[in-house]
């Protein structure tokens, strides 16, 4: 995993990274309690699930204003069974996808809201009343963001995911 919320923490804010070629993106598995706040991130190129909604029916998440980018899943937000008894509220994120049809769960503690959906079709959840559908208008195509020791992290691939002029998800969110 990228990133793992865990274990009765609370509080918690997950902002500003750029995790990616993970297998997991960010695991939300909280155990009994807790909430977490995932912001500004930007979550691309794992190869299970972008984003796994992992936690006990007790805890909160708010994941918003992220960047989400899928090209080796059939799923882009995943979460199954007791873990769909807490409540995720994701909203304003940018949720794309290269793979057709990529797998974004619905429950009724899993609210969407005001999300951009775009690359290819993506089941948008019925819940969310104000989605958008479209191009996001990414500046340029995601290369590899890994690096090595001698140069550090790639981090400025991720500007890739920069939205361009004419994109709707400006002023949006």
């Amino acid at each position: 995993n990228g990133i793992d919320p865990d274990k009765g923490t609370t509080r918690q804010v997950v902002q500003y990274n750029y995790t990616h070629d993970n297998g997991d993106g960010i695991l939300l598995c909280q155990f009994s309690f807790g909430d977490v706040v995932v912001r500004y991130n930007v979550i691309a190129r794992n190869t299970r699930y972008q984003i796994y909604l992992h936690s006990d029916p007790a805890s909160r998440a708010k994941v918003y204003n992220n960047t989400i980018y899928n090209d080796r899943s059939k799923y882009a937000i995943y979460g199954y069974g007791k873990s769909l008894q807490s409540t995720y509220d994701l909203i304003n994120n940018i949720v794309y996808s290269t793979v057709a049809g990529a797998s974004l769960t619905t429950s009724s503690t899993v609210r969407y809201r005001n999300n951009l959906y775009g690359g290819a079709t993506l089941p948008v959840p019925a819940s969310d009343t104000s989605a958008v559908v479209g191009d996001p208008k990414f500046v340029a195509p995601l290369g590899q963001g890994t690096g090595t020791p001698e140069t550090g992290p790639r981090l400025d691939t991720a500007y890739a995911l920069k939205v361009g002029p004419g994109s709707p998800a400006i002023n949006r969110g």
